[in-house]
């Protein structure tokens, strides 16, 4: 996730590639990616959050 996403775009996105997956199931599971300090929502509006990687986050190479 290089951009900010609603969660709803994510979900859209992840069932293009033919996944099956819930849209509760992608807000659960960034909620908990928030909490982790994984990724950081901002809200948007009243009601719509957008989610983006934290700036401080990297993946770690496998050796």
């Amino acid at each position: 996730m290089d951009r900010e996403a609603e969660a709803e775009d994510i979900w859209i996105s992840i069932r293009s590639d033919g996944y099956e997956i819930s849209i509760s199931c992608v807000y659960q599971s960034l909620g908990i990616l928030t909490q982790a300090g994984i990724c950081v929502s901002a809200k948007v509006g009243n009601r719509r959050s957008v989610y983006r990687m934290h700036p401080d986050f990297s993946i770690p190479a496998v050796q």
